[in-house]
């Protein structure tokens, strides 16, 4: 995977998903006009807000959520559940399972709150 002209190396899987869903984003230009606005907010707010770094080894390293705590940020839960849908295949096909998953987590998010 092309990052910023060098081979990004991912460290666990997480950061390979992520690798995969920034390649996915960047190079296919979803869009989310059919999610509810809401959530296509906080998605987006979720997607830009994690950092990520270069270990010692060269690898990509994604920012933790316990360093995400500490910044104040909420847990990124819908773009994890985005990132998830990278895993079998590594590539996304028409995205209907990226909708389905990112609707369901809104919907337990708003039960949540609500209760």
């Amino acid at each position: 995977m092309q990052q910023l002209g060098v081979e990004a190396q991912p460290y666990r899987l997480r950061d390979y998903l992520w690798l995969e869903m920034a390649r996915w984003l960047r190079e296919e230009e979803p869009s989310f006009a059919g999610l509810d606005p809401e959530v296509a907010q906080d998605l987006a707010g979720e997607l830009t807000s994690v950092r990520f770094a270069i270990d010692s080894s060269g690898r990509t390293v994604i920012e933790s959520k316990d360093a995400m705590k500490k910044r104040r940020l909420r847990s990124c839960d819908l773009a994890d559940s985005l990132a998830a849908t990278f895993f079998t295949t590594g590539v996304i096909g028409k995205g209907a399972a990226i909708f389905e998953i990112v609707r369901r987590q809104a919907e337990a998010r708003k039960v949540a709150t609500a209760g």
